[in-house]
């Protein structure tokens, strides 16, 4: 032990010529230790004091990357001693100085490779903790192409027997999701978790809030080995590394949906339709990603919004909002310019019944089926679509007629729209509202309504 702390005493102080030695240190330690095996407490903190002293003193003062015959054991040491009350500091400073001159995703990919070894729940409850800091300290955004082993890591330590595993699996969890957002929900849950585990994962997703802006945030740790160009480029490719194939709502639908969706006949024919409706709200609802509206799935999806659009006027009042809520879960489920395409055929009527019905229960289902429709898919980004919004301010200038223009709901859709267009110019100060005549002669013409103003 004590040869080990002059060796590190001697790489401390004598930086410039180590890199031509290390090799021969490393083979000399690795022969004295057992292969880095030893079960002396005090060894194993001086091995893992030597590495991290290599790791930041030289590799971080060189900004180069270790080799891989020093990074394997390294790591290794540090993962098998991380839960060890008196090693665990030195594990976790020996992790942190190594992910910052080596790519932090390869750092993880071994370390989950390790620790799978080990049956030990404190040491999985250790790692997963570390982990939790590490996306603290480094940022999620560096985790491009690894993202999703890592997630399938946490999945199964999700599954874990050991209370304080599965706690500490779901911190994790819910510190990537405040980072990388919806697309990171989709994606987990596109994995068909078990019953038990969806539901611990659905409480911290909704307890854990998405802050977009973390993704801009200086981090106190990175990756200096690491190019501007490579981590710009991990940044760009975390989220799409998650994306989730598109769900093809029609093959989920049983074949007589539309049919039974629009047929009035017979007394119980109203219970047909609701059924038909409330079959596609939940199957829209089971997809985690986007509905897929290629030409085939497209053709389908837009009939059931034209079927949908007949329902608003259906004989059965209480179909009505069911008819606009199932227009919502299809909206806002699609991609931007299918959100835009739909919104002008239902629009019209959304805007006409959140103005002019006389039940504030319809209004309101409309005004939300509005505000889905005009807010691009959670995956996405969940900003506002100005295409849509560009749709809607059509959609309501046909609409806008002298008895809407003393309907009681007109000012909860003044509002709303107010609303949508200040959000737009809130991230982009440009004219990006194509309609902007149409929205003068809207706002004009509702001045003139005591409901307007």
């Amino acid at each position: 032990m004590g040869a080990l702390h002059k060796l590190t005493h001697f790489v401390q102080t004598s930086k410039e010529h180590i890199p031509e030695i290390i090799p021969s240190l490393f083979v000399l330690i690795k022969a004295s230790t057992s292969s880095f095996k030893e079960s002396n407490f005090n060894v194993a903190k001086a091995i893992l004091l030597f590495f991290f002293t290599l790791f930041s003193d030289v590799y971080e003062t060189m900004t180069r990357t270790p080799d891989s015959y020093l990074v394997a054991p390294a790591i290794k040491l540090a993962v098998e001693k991380i839960s060890d009350r008196k090693l665990a500091e030195a594990s976790i400073s020996c992790l942190n100085s190594l992910c910052v001159v080596k790519d932090p995703q390869k750092v993880i990919a071994l370390s989950i490779k390790y620790i799978a070894e080990i049956k030990s729940s404190p040491a999985h409850e250790a790692l997963l903790s570390w982990f939790n800091s590490f996306c603290v300290n480094f940022g999620a955004n560096i985790l491009s192409d690894s993202i999703q082993d890592i997630l399938g890591w946490i999945q199964g330590e999700i599954e874990n027997n050991n209370i304080k595993v599965k706690k500490a699996a779901l911190n994790a969890l819910g510190e990537l999701y405040s980072q990388l957002g919806p697309a990171l929900e989709a994606f987990v849950k596109s994995k068909n978790p078990s019953a038990g585990a969806l539901s611990s994962i659905q409480r911290v997703f909704a307890e854990s809030k998405h802050d977009p802006s973390t993704g801009s945030v200086t981090r106190t740790m990175r990756c200096i080995t690491l190019s501007a160009e490579e981590t710009s480029s991990s940044s760009s490719k975390g989220l799409v590394s998650l994306s989730v194939p598109a769900s093809d709502l029609t093959s989920l639908l049983k074949k007589d949906c539309l049919s039974r969706m629009a047929t009035t006949d017979g007394k119980n024919s109203w219970k047909m339709r609701k059924d038909a409706m409330e079959e596609v709200a939940q199957q829209a609802e089971k997809c985690c990603g986007l509905l897929a509206t290629d030409a085939k799935a497209y053709v389908t999806l837009k009939e059931i919004m034209i079927a949908l659009r007949c329902r608003m006027n259906d004989s059965q009042s209480n179909l009505k909002p069911l008819a606009a809520t199932t227009m919502a879960s299809i909206l806002s489920r699609v991609d931007d310019s299918s959100q835009a395409k739909f919104a002008k055929i239902v629009f019209p009527s959304l805007c006409n019944a959140a103005m002019n019905d006389m039940k504030k229960t319809m209004r309101d289902a409309s005004v939300s089926a509005l505000k889905a429709g005009t807010q691009q898919s959670e995956q996405n980004g969940g900003k506002v679509n100005s295409m849509a919004v560009d749709a809607l301010i059509v959609s309501l200038q046909s609409e806008l007629s002298d008895a809407a223009i003393k309907s009681s709901g007109l000012p909860d859709v003044l509002t709303f729209l107010i609303g949508l267009v200040e959000s737009i110019h809130q991230v982009d100060t440009s004219p990006i509202i194509s309609n902007h005549v149409i929205l003068s002669k809207i706002i004009i013409h509702s001045i003139l309504s005591s409901k307007g103003k």
